[in-house]
């Protein structure tokens, strides 16, 4: 007996795969962008360094190397202020920003691996990202005034923000 309608049913399933992908890309996109926003959300801004130094890359690790700090205005005593309100924190994340809105072009309707890094100095990083400023190692108590920013860290914060927002189910 011979088998009828197997290119029909090829060409539905080859279609039904290309809508689950573009789908799945959208998904993507959506994560990658709630995860960057949250880093630097809970990423303490002294100088504007570490959030000038999130790069956001497709299908490699990022080549951005280090970069300097924008912005020449006083940043103020960062570590009495909130979290979000330090004056170097809107130009330095802009810079983060537009790499990230690069790097979500390039995926367009495919899953591609997406790195997010930091590549500002290593010990510094390891201060952010495990919660420990700005008052030093954990347990380390704050100076006079300071306010505790990211007691969660970094990574692990974004993590979750992004698992419960309804990406990366």
């Amino acid at each position: 007996m011979p088998l009828v309608g197997i290119e029909q049913t090829r060409k539905q399933l080859e279609d039904e795969v290309k809508a689950l992908e573009t789908q799945a890309s959208v998904e993507l996109k959506r994560g990658v962008n709630v995860c960057l926003e949250t880093m630097m959300s809970v990423t303490p801004v002294w100088t504007g360094e570490t959030v000038a130094n999130y790069h956001v890359s497709v299908g490699r690790a990022a080549s951005g190397g280090f970069r300097g700090a924008v912005g020449s205005e006083d940043p103020g005593h960062t570590n009495k202020m909130p979290l979000g309100v330090e004056p170097r924190r809107p130009a330095n994340e802009a810079l983060a920003r537009a790499e990230m809105v690069a790097a979500i072009a390039e995926i367009g309707d495919k899953l591609k691996d997406v790195m997010i890094s930091n590549s500002v100095d290593d010990a510094k990083w390891d201060m952010i990202d495990n919660g420990a400023a700005p008052g030093g190692p954990p347990g380390y108590p704050l100076g006079p005034n300071q306010v505790e920013r990211s007691p969660g860290g970094v990574s692990r914060v974004a993590i979750q923000t992004v698992k419960s927002s309804g990406n990366w189910r």
